[in-house]
């Protein structure tokens, strides 16, 4: 085998193993487009004035230190 074969050889090996690895059918999900199916958002349950001031003290204490 010359040289030149066995870098198309091993070429052949990593596509092949490559592809092989991206493949999994089973874990395919079909999203519509304007349709949220995660979980309930917490804040969305708080008052206006409430939600305001979690988002603040969240924004504090991310953006303290800048």
């Amino acid at each position: 085998m010359t040289i030149k074969n066995a870098t198309l050889t091993a070429a052949a090996v990593v596509l092949a193993t490559g592809l092989a690895g991206c493949w999994d059918a089973t874990e395919v999900t079909v999203h519509n487009p304007g349709e949220y199916k995660g979980e309930a958002d917490p804040l969305l349950a708080q008052s206006a004035s409430a939600r305001t001031d979690t988002l603040t003290k969240r924004f504090q204490l991310v953006q303290a230190d800048r």
